[in-house]
Formats: structure tokens, C-alpha cells, sequence
């Protein structure tokens, strides 16, 4: 389910269970940023543009460090490009 912001509130997304330093569990919510793949865990209350921001081109949020970058290339694009780069060199024989 997709992780949506209305009316100042997180709605949908994944809820995943964290333990705590202090060896406490809490919910959250969270989201798997489109470029990087990574997980991001969702502060309570916050906005989204304290999360990260938002990819329009896959139309899913995407994490405060691939924000900066400014640009999206989906992750699976990205393995597709280094599995033609990896058999490009093997075709040469530089692999």
C-alpha cells in the first residue's frame, strides 16, 4: 500500500515493528525510497518534505539524500544498466 500524506496525517504505507536501544518496540510507518531502495522510517507528525521528497515519475516518496540529487532513475533501471555494462565487457573480454 502506498504511503500518502492528507490533512497533516501519514496515511497507508508499511507499519514496521522497531526495537529500540532501550530495548522497547514501537511501530512506525515507513517507505522504501524509488531510487536508492533504501527504507526510510517516517517521524511522527512530520511533513513531507522532512521526509524526503516525491519521485513523479514513479509516483512513490524518495529519501532525503536522493532528494538532494534532484534526479530520479528508478532503482531496477539502474540494475538493468549495470547488467548491459557487465555484459559489454564480458563481450569484450575485459570482464
Amino acid at each position: 500500500m502506498a504511503l500518502h500524506y492528507r490533512s497533516g496525517l501519514w496515511e497507508g504505507g508499511v507499519e514496521e515493528t522497531l526495537l529500540l536501544d532501550s530495548g522497547r518496540s514501537e511501530s512506525r510507518k515507513t517507505f522504501t525510497c524509488a531510487p536508492c531502495n533504501r527504507v526510510v522510517v517516517v517521524p511522527f507528525k512530520c511533513k513531507p518534505e522532512e521526509v524526503g521528497g516525491f519521485c513523479m515519475l514513479e509516483f512513490r516518496p524518495v529519501c532525503p539524500e536522493c532528494h538532494v540529487i534532484g534526479t530520479c532513475t528508478p532503482f531496477e533501471k539502474r540494475l538493468e544498466q549495470m547488467e548491459a555494462r557487465k555484459r559489454l565487457l564480458t563481450a569484450m573480454g575485459m570482464a
